[in-house]
């Protein structure tokens, strides 16, 4: 595994968008494949997917380290 887990990366996206950012759409958009080409998207990858969406039991509670996005502010 590289980077950052999948309920580090949900926590931190919280943290920057605040209520309107919900991580269950999120979670359920990884196991969803009916809209456009995502049906295209290998079965193998799917599963990895769904499977680190259904591993995800909590998601911790961060703080942003700035309001912006953007370094230059």
């Amino acid at each position: 595994m590289r980077g950052y887990s999948l309920p580090d990366g949900l926590a931190c996206a919280q943290a920057i968008f605040g209520p309107q950012f919900d991580p269950g759409s999120a979670l359920r958009a990884l196991c969803s494949y009916h809209d456009g080409d995502l049906s295209e998207c290998p079965v193998t990858i799917r599963n990895t997917l769904s499977k680190a969406a259904a591993a995800v039991n909590d998601i911790p509670t961060v703080q942003a380290l700035s309001p912006y996005l953007s370094p230059d502010f």
